[in-house]
């Protein structure tokens, strides 16, 4: 049976031993997006002088974790302190990020995560979002 997760009931957790829990997300918290993508593909294929190929296996589950938020939301001041606070503490900076719904689906969880910048700023006739990136070392998609 396939796990359906909807928005208004997924959250992001990052976790950081130092600085505590954070939560983004949730019904009426104005979450545009939440998502991660693999940074390496798993096979890459190489030709060779001979007219064979060579197929190239890259075992690394890094990648990039990302939250879009309206510009209205609470979670920008919260993401944006946070952010602050690696920068004046980088020693302490690695977290842990957990993606899951209301239901305790898991979508993926993420170790060796650090933030890469506090997101561009751009006003504007209409409010926009904010995508806020975090790196990650290890990525375990756990969707089934």
């Amino acid at each position: 049976m396939a796990k359906v997760f909807s928005l208004t009931t997924v959250t992001m957790v990052i976790e950081n031993t130092t600085k505590g829990i954070i939560t983004i997300g949730g019904a009426g918290k104005m979450v545009g997006s939440v998502g991660y993508a693999y940074k390496n593909d798993i096979f890459s294929m190489d030709d060779t002088p001979d007219g064979g190929y060579v197929a190239n296996f890259n075992g690394s589950k890094a990648g990039t974790i990302s939250v879009k938020l309206k510009q209205t939301s609470s979670h920008i001041s919260e993401l944006t302190d946070f952010i602050k606070w690696c920068r004046s503490n980088p020693q302490l900076a690695m977290s842990n990020i957990t993606i899951s719904d209301a239901l305790g689906n898991i979508a993926c969880s993420a170790s060796g995560v650090f933030p890469v910048k506090i997101p561009n700023n751009d006003v504007s006739e209409t409010a926009g979002e904010r995508t806020f990136e975090f790196l990650a070392g290890e990525i375990d998609s756990e969707e089934r």
